[in-house]
């Protein structure tokens, strides 16, 4: 629990794990994300590029850290509050496609930082 890679690490797996379960269509519609986790997940996905540019700049690799954090957190709340293999089937491929991204960037990140990323746990 709390701020350690181990956190980030079980929301990388958790995601892997309903991924494995799931098609991912690169062609869902976003657009049916109106969910206010979605939303706020979409937000911290989009400020990752900055961060990253920042913590450089800066020297400050916490910067990262935070970042991924607050995002294994916000999607641990969205995995507890909202359907993503039950939802209908639009909706289930839009939100795939979105915890797929989150994914993604929570890897990019943890390589970034020298983490490795684990598909189980």
């Amino acid at each position: 629990e709390g701020e350690t890679s181990p956190y980030m690490q079980y929301a990388y797996a958790r995601i892997s794990s309903i991924l494995a379960k799931g098609r991912i269509n690169l062609k869902a519609d976003a657009s049916l994300l109106k969910e206010r986790e979605e939303i706020e997940l979409v937000k911290l996905l989009s400020n990752f590029p900055d961060t990253v540019l920042k913590a450089t700049n800066e020297l400050k690799p916490h910067l990262i850290a935070s970042n991924l954090y607050s995002l294994a957190q916000k999607f641990n709340e969205y995995y507890h509050a909202h359907q993503v293999l039950k939802a209908s089937e639009k909706t289930k491929d839009a939100r795939l496609l979105l915890i797929s991204a989150v994914r993604q960037v929570l890897k990019n990140g943890m390589g970034l930082l020298g983490i490795d990323v684990l598909e189980k746990m």
